[in-house]
């Protein structure tokens, strides 16, 4: 389960990457979400979820 969280977070830091430099913010936020999700992956889990609502393609 937590490998499946990761994998979705790295798709997402991805996907945002490739979204318009206008979301800096956003994912300034993902990446440093990342740097301490393995000690607070709780509090990143309520991000995944805000994140989650914005529309990426995860079905492929």
């Amino acid at each position: 389960m937590m490998m499946m969280m990761m994998m979705m977070m790295m798709m997402m830091i991805m996907v945002i990457r490739r979204r318009r430099r206008r979301k800096i913010k956003l994912k300034n936020k993902c990446l440093h979400l990342v740097k301490r999700f393995k000690y607070q992956y709780r509090f990143d889990l309520i991000w995944l979820t805000k994140l989650s609502s914005i529309p990426i393609a995860f079905k492929e």
